[in-house]
């Protein structure tokens, strides 16, 4: 672990002591772990937060009442499938919510919602980089891992000495989100983070052959990397999430008054025909 990152999640572990006493506090950013599946990412926040983590809810979908409704009844949310964010206006949307104090929540059987102060806190997880806009990801610390599994059995046997150093410390006035220059290393670091994605590679290749092309066909595209049509799921929407770090989003449109077709668009480009 990395000083910057010691020092931020000493820090976060304040953060959330501090939602128990003080609902409705700031919470001015959240750990984000960034690495390959099975190595314990959810198993860890499970060890630190007990029975009061919920890891319900995935970071790339349109949080509804429901979704506000189950995290209110946890200490820490774990915000999943980070890396499925595909286009700014996701990011942004995502910063807003990490940033709100208060929630809407509906209560079983009542049909009207309620405004509530948030008590809990947040725990993101990603498999690969998950930021369109890096260099402006103040409300996250990317913290990158190895392939070894985490020590999570380690953590679940230190938790309540865990915590109850954190209470320690917020009783005695620690300061529970990063101070300026932290704040800003994190930014720094989050946005030289790079991680090895062969996928991405070769992608980038195409779109720098293609960058005068008015689009780019799917079939162009899994040609191109050698990836069978009839793929899995979990490939198209890897394909979509690197194709929009790269600057192309994904339509289904008419092309040339023909059918419709699945392909990818420059994101900057006016005067495409988007007609349905």
């Amino acid at each position: 672990m990395t000083k910057i990152t010691a020092a931020f999640f000493k820090r976060y572990l304040v953060s959330a002591v501090q939602r128990v006493y003080e609902p409705g506090c700031p919470q001015r950013i959240l750990p984000v772990l960034v690495g390959p599946q099975a190595i314990g990412k959810t198993s860890l926040g499970t060890a630190l937060f007990g029975e009061f983590y919920g890891d319900a809810v995935s970071g790339n979908a349109s949080l509804d009442v429901d979704d506000i409704t189950a995290m209110s009844l946890t200490w820490c949310t774990e915000l999943a499938e980070l890396d499925g964010l595909t286009r700014k206006a996701q990011t942004s949307s995502l910063k807003a919510f990490v940033s709100r104090t208060h929630d809407l929540i509906r209560r079983k059987y009542h049909h009207s919602s309620e405004r509530i102060p948030r008590r809990s806190v947040l725990f993101g997880t990603s498999n690969l980089w998950p930021l369109n806009d890096p260099t402006g990801s103040t409300r996250f610390c990317l913290i990158s891992l190895g392939k070894k599994p985490l020590p999570f059995n380690e953590v679940a046997q230190l938790r309540d000495n865990i915590w109850a150093r954190a209470l320690v410390q917020y009783r005695d006035g620690y300061q529970p989100f990063p101070t300026a220059q932290e704040a800003k290393e994190i930014a720094e670091r989050n946005a030289c983070y790079d991680p090895e994605d062969p996928l991405e590679g070769k992608l980038r290749r195409l779109v720098e052959r293609k960058a005068s092309a008015p689009y780019i066909t799917l079939d162009e595209v899994l040609d191109f990397i050698g990836a069978d049509p009839t793929g899995s799921p979990q490939l198209s929407a890897r394909l979509n999430v690197v194709m929009a770090q790269l600057g192309w989003d994904k339509k289904r449109l008419r092309l040339n008054g023909q059918g419709k077709v699945s392909a990818y668009w420059p994101t900057a480009r006016e005067g495409r025909d988007e007609s349905a």
